[in-house]
C-alpha cells in the first residue's frame, strides 16, 4: 500500500502518472519545498495542492480543482483509501481513510 498515484495508475513508481502530476503543477506555479523528499505523486501532496487550489476561488483554479480531481484523484484515492482501510494496523492511518473515502 504504498501512497503514490503512479503506483495505482501505471503499476509502477515513477512512471508516467508522476510526469503528468508535475505538469500539472507547473502550470499551477508550485514548486515542492526542497525538504520534502517524496515524489509529487504521494497522496499528501495531491491533496494540498487541491487545498491550494481550493483557497483561490478564481475561474482557473475551480477549472484546475475539476480537472486535476478528474484526472488524477479520482482514478486512485479511493482504492488508495479503501485500502488503508482495510490493510492498516494503525487507528489513524485506518481512520484517516475512511474519512477521505467518506467525504
Amino acid at each position: 500500500m504504498l501512497p503514490y498515484e503512479s503506483t495505482y495508475v501505471d503499476g509502477s513508481m515513477m512512471a508516467v502518472s508522476l510526469l503528468k502530476v508535475k505538469e500539472e503543477y507547473r502550470k499551477a506555479e508550485l514548486k515542492r519545498a526542497q525538504d520534502y523528499h517524496e515524489p509529487e505523486d504521494h497522496i499528501a501532496m495531491e491533496l494540498g495542492f487541491m487545498s491550494n487550489l481550493c483557497s483561490n476561488n478564481s475561474r482557473d483554479s475551480l477549472r484546475m480543482q475539476r480537472d486535476f480531481l478528474k484526472d488524477h484523484l479520482s482514478k486512485w484515492a479511493p482504492a488508495f483509501c479503501d485500502e488503508l482501510c482495510e490493510k492498516s494496523s494503525n487507528d489513524f492511518f485506518r481512520g484517516s481513510g475512511k474519512l477521505q473515502r467518506d467525504s
